[in-house]
């Protein structure tokens, strides 16, 4: 079974490399993604008016 078909059946999916005396295993697991809620409210929580977004840093790359 490919990693894929295992994905899409909500089963997990792991595979390994190996290279001398390293080994490393990745393992993918399915996720359900859920909807978000309809606003319905007229005004926003009190809390958005005193949030501060973070500056964006660049990748070190």
């Amino acid at each position: 079974m490919s990693a894929t078909e295992a994905l899409a059946y909500n089963t997990p999916y792991a595979f390994a490399v190996g290279h001398r005396d390293t080994r490393i295993e990745w393992t993918a697991r399915p996720v359900l993604f859920l909807d978000l809620a309809h606003r319905t409210a007229t005004e926003l929580p009190a809390c958005t008016e005193t949030f501060t977004p973070r500056l964006k840093v660049p990748m070190p790359y």
